[in-house]
């Protein structure tokens, strides 16, 4: 993200938050033990599209199932459940990543 500098040699960040971008396949949940830190939750959706379109690709270069079922569930750190983002948008999204 973009700093400001201070006097003192500080640099002060824009202000993120913590996102945890679980996968939801099926019944399972596989969580996200750390989460990232973005800047609002439009970009945790592009995370998690570009997250996608990450597994989508292994799986059709090893010849593994694709199971686009699948998709990411973006909490808050208390766990609150933000978005949910299927994998098929990381097809059919039209983002340009």
């Amino acid at each position: 993200g973009r700093a400001l500098m201070f006097e003192d040699d500080q640099t002060e960040h824009l202000p993120m938050t913590l996102y945890y971008l679980h996968i939801k396949d099926g019944a399972e949940l596989l969580l996200d033990p750390e989460g990232s830190n973005l800047p609002n939750l439009e970009a945790a959706r592009i995370e998690a599209i570009d997250g996608a379109r990450q597994l989508i690709s292994e799986a059709v270069l090893t010849g593994s199932p694709l199971r686009m079922q699948r998709a990411f569930q973006i909490d808050d750190a208390d766990g609150y459940t933000l978005l949910s983002v299927p994998f098929t948008d990381a097809i059919n999204s039209g983002d340009k990543l």
